[in-house]
């Protein structure tokens, strides 16, 4: 009742406040599911942002304003989206999982429609500031959501809110006495905040980071900045109370971009201070981190994944299993990774009669998941997506420059980018694999495009 209600609300804001629907979209694009709800949100997700991307088409051709479409011709990325689109269309013929592939096929075509949409929106400063706000507040909720999970669950902390903030998967596997072991360790609880895998919470959590960060150097009023700090630390909290590693490898990335740009505003004595405070950290903590960072598990079956990811790629180089099939085709050919996978599934089965660990298995790289399900041509695309913002990027990384609001979106964006290009190569639904991730990852993409482009235009006129 309630979603049906909230979508014929939805519905009315698109055709009489269109631009605010598109902000509203995009606060709630984490929310895979409601806290302490099993049941999946998607499928009305996926018609609303089709709606708006219909109301945004027809917005266009009533509108006879010159120069309307200059986005289109201006956007980057029309050869690859090109390119990667006919490979699609392609590699789909000869996908074994058909109903997977059709949901993969369309959640890749929204988030490269909704790219142009994007260009067009956010070129104005004042609906920017407003997405970078309502990112920054969706991912502080998504980490209280987090943290809140780890402490009932780990620690027993306020178990009254298991119902409102665990899944019901969740709450029948704890229920039913299979408890979770020490902090971190190979049984150990991690958090998914509103999403149905951790990793996918480490994912989202490291790409909003940056812009928190960029917003820390760009504003001025204590006030604001003292609660930025604050979200700072709330969403480093989510991230780590997600268990993720490659979140932390995505962190070291961005942080270092946000050095190397802001390294002229940067106090030595802060530098100093912060490389001290990290290594008495880690000579203190170092048993913790240990167990935290699970360096007994290796790359935690990774290799094993690679190596017969590989020899799929082998057998069906050119047009893959199809889309969404990856999961399929390895259990397929290979059966479970480790008798650790096996037997979680197995747990999840007995006690609630579904598994849901099988949804976040993929080749953990997300070239190697393509190449496996739509052939090498595909893996080399999506590296040259990555590549062709970088280059773009770092041609600026040397100029001076005024530190303007262009400038700090810029930064942030180029950051999330970095991190998420780093993180990929440990993980696959990293970008277009996954609705919420892919509308996220190209809002930033978007952002970061069109405030290049504003900087380089500024920095021009001021020669």
């Amino acid at each position: 009742m309630f979603l049906s209600t909230f979508c014929l609300f939805f519905i009315i804001l698109t055709f009489y406040r269109f631009h605010w629907a598109i902000l509203l979209a995009i606060g709630l694009m984490p929310i895979t599911r409601f806290p302490g709800m099993g049941e999946y949100i998607e499928p009305p997700k996926y018609l609303l942002l089709i709606l708006i991307f219909l109301s945004w088409i027809i917005e266009k051709i009533l509108s006879r304003a010159q120069n309307e479409w200059a986005f289109v011709k201006e956007n980057p990325y029309n050869v690859i989206i090109i390119l990667f689109s006919l490979l699609i269309f392609i590699t789909s013929f000869s996908s074994m999982g058909s109903q997977l592939t059709l949901k993969a096929v369309i959640t890749h075509f929204i988030t490269f429609a909704y790219l142009y949409l994007f260009l067009d929106i956010f070129r104005s400063e004042y609906y920017v500031k407003r997405a970078i706000y309502i990112i920054i507040l969706s991912a502080v909720f998504v980490s209280i959501i987090a943290i809140l999970q780890y402490l009932v669950v780990q620690f027993e902390i306020l178990p009254g809110l298991q119902r409102f903030i665990l899944p019901p998967v969740q709450r029948q596997f704890i229920s039913s006495g299979y408890g979770f072991e020490t902090p971190f360790s190979l049984g150990g609880y991690r958090s998914i905040g509103t999403f149905y895998h951790f990793n996918m919470l480490s994912i989202y959590l490291s790409m909003i980071f940056p812009f928190v960060v960029s917003l820390l150097f760009y504003i001025k009023e204590r006030s604001k900045r003292t609660a930025l700090a604050i979200f700072a630390i709330m969403i480093i909290g989510g991230i780590f109370c997600s268990g993720s590693r490659g979140g932390f490898l995505n962190l070291l990335f961005a942080c270092s971009v946000l050095f190397i740009f802001y390294r002229k505003r940067i106090p030595v004595k802060l530098v100093l201070i912060f490389l001290i405070g990290v290594i008495l950290f880690v000579v203190v903590f170092y048993r913790n981190l240990i167990l935290y960072f699970r360096f007994t598990e290796g790359v935690s079956f990774r290799d094993i994944i690679w190596e017969n990811a590989f020899e799929m790629i082998k057998n069906n180089p050119f047009v893959g299993s199809g889309l969404g099939t990856f999961s399929t085709n390895y259990i397929h050919n290979f059966g479970f990774p480790s008798l650790i996978d096996f037997e979680n599934v197995l747990n999840e089965i007995t006690v609630v009669g579904s598994s849901e660990s099988l949804i976040g298995f993929t080749a953990h790289n997300l070239f190697l998941n393509y190449a496996v399900e739509m052939g090498i041509f595909a893996a080399i695309l999506m590296l040259c997506w990555y590549i062709l913002y970088i280059k773009k990027a770092f041609k600026v990384l040397f100029k001076e420059n005024t530190y303007n609001f262009s400038y700090m979106v810029f930064i942030g964006a180029t950051a999330s980018i970095i991190g998420n290009f780093a993180h990929s190569f440990f993980e696959a639904s990293i970008n277009f694999n996954d609705l919420a991730i892919g509308i996220i990852f190209i809002l930033i993409l978007s952002m970061g495009i069109n405030s290049l482009s504003k900087f380089c235009q500024v920095g021009h006129e001021q020669k």
